[in-house]
C-alpha cells in the first residue's frame, strides 16, 4: 500500500511474481510495487486508471478520464505513449469506457470498452487498433456492456454484464467456444 494507491480497480503481477502494478481509480495513478519488500517502486499519473497489465518491457493501462490507453516504462513508470479520445469509432482509437486491457499475444493487446461494447485488438508498440469486434446489441455477435476481456491460457473470457453472461473465446481465432 501507498499514499498514491487509492481505490485500486485492477492489478497485474509479472510472471516472476516479483512486480505488481495497480490501477488506482480515485488516486488517478498506476503504482508499481516490489512484491519481495512491499515497497512502492514508482507511481505514474493516469486519471481514473482502471485496467492494467504488465509485459516484459512495459506497463499498459486505461484512463477513463481521457478515454485512452497508456504505455509506461516498466522500470521507471515514465509515460512513453498515450493514444485515444472520446468517441464511438474504435478504428480511430476512440473509447467511451475502456475498462480492461490484457496481452493477447506478443504483439497484440486486447481492450474492452464497456459502454460501446467493442473489444479492440491493439498493436502493442503503437497502440493503434488493428481490428475490433462486438458492440452492444442483440444477437450472438454483440455484447451488452463487456466489463472485462481477459486472457486465461488458450481462451479469452469476456463478460456481457447486462445480459448477464460470460463468453469463452478461442485465443487464436476469437470464435466463441462456450457461453455461461
Amino acid at each position: 500500500r501507498s499514499p498514491r494507491s487509492i481505490s485500486p480497480e485492477n492489478v497485474s503481477v509479472d510472471s516472476a511474481k516479483k512486480f505488481l502494478v495497480s490501477a488506482n481509480y480515485d488516486g488517478g495513478t498506476v503504482t508499481a510495487f516490489n512484491l519481495d519488500t512491499g515497497n512502492e517502486l514508482w507511481s505514474a499519473d493516469v486519471p481514473q486508471a482502471h485496467g492494467v497489465v504488465i509485459s516484459e518491457k512495459y506497463v499498459y493501462a486505461t484512463s477513463l478520464t481521457r478515454r485512452s490507453i497508456v504505455k509506461l516504462d516498466r522500470q521507471s513508470g515514465k509515460l512513453l505513449l498515450e493514444v485515444g479520445n472520446l468517441g464511438w469509432k474504435p478504428a480511430e482509437n476512440q473509447y467511451l469506457w475502456p475498462v480492461t486491457i490484457d496481452i493477447l499475444n506478443k504483439n497484440t493487446l486486447i481492450v474492452s470498452d464497456a459502454q460501446t461494447g467493442f473489444i479492440s485488438l491493439l498493436d502493442s508498440e503503437s497502440l493503434q487498433v488493428k481490428s475490433y469486434f462486438g458492440g452492444n446489441g442483440r444477437g450472438k455477435k454483440y455484447f451488452n456492456y463487456p466489463y472485462f476481456a481477459t486472457v486465461i491460457d488458450d481462451q479469452v473470457w469476456v463478460s456481457s454484464a447486462f445480459r448477464p453472461q460470460i463468453l469463452m473465446l478461442d485465443r487464436q481465432s476469437l470464435k466463441s467456444i462456450e457461453r455461461y
